[in-house]
């Protein structure tokens, strides 16, 4: 699926395709993209989409979380997922070529 996107719609589509991978697992798209890094793949789009993959997978167990989680729960995951997110935002604003 990532091969197919990166030839058909570049960058932007690999970024997409850890986006959807990322919704339910972000292991399968991490080997992926460690396997297209170790194989003369562009190190810094790979890096990229484990990212966008990982923060895809967390916001979606945070919604989880809002939907089916009670009113503690809520307040005491709240923080470690912002931190989360901001650390991805730090990341994406800091070192990458977007």
């Amino acid at each position: 699926m990532v091969k197919y996107a990166g030839e058909n719609f570049g960058d932007n589509g690999t970024y997409i395709t850890g986006a959807i991978s990322g919704i339910t697992d972000a292991d399968a798209i991490t080997l992926s993209m460690a396997k297209m890094a170790k194989f003369g793949g562009d190190y810094g789009i790979a890096v990229n989409t484990i990212l966008i993959a990982v923060l895809s997978n967390t916001f979606v167990k945070f919604m989880i979380v809002l939907f089916l989680g009670g009113i503690e729960l809520r307040k005491t995951v709240f923080f470690g997922f912002l931190s989360i997110f901001l650390a991805g935002l730090v990341y994406f604003f800091l070192y990458s070529d977007f």
